[in-house]
């Protein structure tokens, strides 16, 4: 089953969330980067002039709010990173057992709702805290995991110190009667309790975080919410060459684990797809005039043409010689037959060509499932009898349809290797960790506001 959400029923899932405010899909790094600016704005309006009437109090339970949600997020972005330390215990218990008040709106409950909804992002590509999609082991495994920690782990630290300048301010008011709502002292003590120990584990995990190797975890910020779980029950709808590449991986990564019927013919597509791409087409433009450029090109070409050859034998056989006992659900054919039977612009090309390594490699593996399952079958003599029958395929003819994918996968990896040499790829955008305009906005206009008052 997915991990719970964090979010209340209305904000269940971040695809929700997002349709309201713009049109576009919601990535990882779209939602973590509206709650660094939904935190910039608390924090700074924390050093601004004290809140009036009910605004501090509903300021102080949406903090509380924002530290529960980023402990959730923190413990299931350390755990798919494999950090276990007493730091990181002691700092995500004190954070998940934090009271979850029903606060009401605020900038820090903003913050909350955005960080919750990154939460429930990654949790639709996890079962039980593992991946099951084919994005999760590709994006969210490894040092980008421990990079995002980080940037979860620089809000707590920042939010800590805002929320006391808004403690101080909101203590000042009360003493000097200036219409603040009373806060008990206990609620004062308990944030006060909760941030000594959050800054002392925070700054002790941000520490064991800096052995982890590192990374941009640009790709991880790119993570969209997983497609349905089953998408022969619920198929993902294909607007584009793109999405139907999406839901193909999917598929592909289900088949190889046995979590999706296949056949011989969805691997004969997969093969006539990988001999599509893998042509001169991919490759950009370059300058005739240069010897380097055109040699690399000509090893693209080549490497091009060897990852064709592979993928055109892989195809060998199957639905002739070796058929199967199931059909591949109708949503992999309606993806398939989208790649291979609509033109594609140079984007869908090198997106396609970047898939190739791994859907070799699944189509493999799922030779190997379908043939212990004994679902490949081939006609085979019956001994004494002049006739024949189908029967299952023995080892060696499954050995071989195996290596023909494992060697597509192989050559289709260096082809992408050298077309990459050929046109490499920029350096990731840097996200910022503070949003500094938001504390200038607000600073200019606290500014004109008090200008305007005198």
């Amino acid at each position: 089953m997915l991990q719970p959400a964090l979010n209340t029923p209305d904000l269940n899932t971040a695809e929700q969330v997002t349709t309201r405010q713009a049109p576009v899909p919601a990535t990882y790094g779209t939602l973590i980067r509206s709650a660094r600016a939904a935190l910039d704005d608390a924090i700074s309006m924390s050093n601004g002039r004290p809140p009036r009437g009910d605004a501090a109090l509903q300021g102080l339970l949406g903090y509380e709010r924002f530290l529960y949600g980023a402990g959730g997020h923190l413990r299931q972005l350390t755990t798919l990173a494999d950090l276990h330390t007493d730091a990181l215990r002691r700092l995500t218990n004190r954070l998940e057992n934090s009271s979850q008040p029903g606060a009401r709106e605020s900038t820090w409950l903003r913050a909350a709702t955005m960080i919750n909804t990154a939460h429930d992002l990654v949790a639709t590509h996890l079962i039980d805290g593992t991946p099951r999609t084919a994005e999760a082991e590709e994006l969210i495994l490894g040092p980008a995991v421990a990079a995002a920690s980080r940037e979860v782990i620089s809000m707590l630290l920042d939010a800590v110190a805002g929320s006391r300048q808004m403690m101080h301010r909101v203590a000042r008011a009360q003493q000097r009667g200036h219409g603040a709502s009373p806060i008990p002292g206990p609620m004062f003590a308990h944030i006060h309790a909760t941030n000594r120990v959050v800054s002392l584990c925070a700054k002790a995990t941000m520490h064991d975080l800096a052995a982890l190797p590192v990374s941009t975890h640009s790709t991880f910020h790119d993570l969209k919410p997983a497609l349905p779980s089953d998408l022969t029950v619920s198929p993902a709808p294909i607007s584009s060459p793109l999405a139907a590449l999406r839901v193909l991986r999917q598929l592909c990564h289900d088949q190889a684990r046995g979590l999706t019927a296949a056949s011989p013919a969805s691997l004969r597509d997969v093969a006539l797809l990988g001999a599509r791409v893998s042509t001169a087409a991919v490759l950009p433009a370059i300058d005739d005039h240069q010897p380097l450029p055109r040699l690399q090109r000509a090893h693209a070409e080549d490497q091009l043409d060897a990852a064709r050859t592979a993928w055109t034998q892989a195809t060998a056989e199957l639905t002739t010689v070796v058929r199967g006992l199931n059909k591949a659900p109708g949503a992999y054919r309606a993806a398939v037959r989208t790649l291979l039977d609509e033109p594609l612009d140079q984007r869908t090309q090198r997106a396609l060509l970047t898939a190739l390594p791994t859907l070799g490699r699944d189509a493999a593996r799922t030779v190997q499932t379908l043939a212990v399952r004994g679902e490949l079958v081939t006609r085979q003599p019956i001994p004494l009898q002049p006739r024949t029958a189908w029967r299952a395929i023995g080892d060696e003819q499954a050995t071989l349809l195996t290596e023909r994918f494992a060697t597509a996968a192989l050559t289709s990896a260096r082809a992408l290797a050298a077309v990459r040499d050929l046109h490499p790829t920029p350096p990731p955008p840097q996200h910022s960790a503070r949003s500094e305009p938001a504390r200038q906005r607000h600073l200019s206009q606290t500014l004109d506001q008090r200008g305007a008052s005198r």
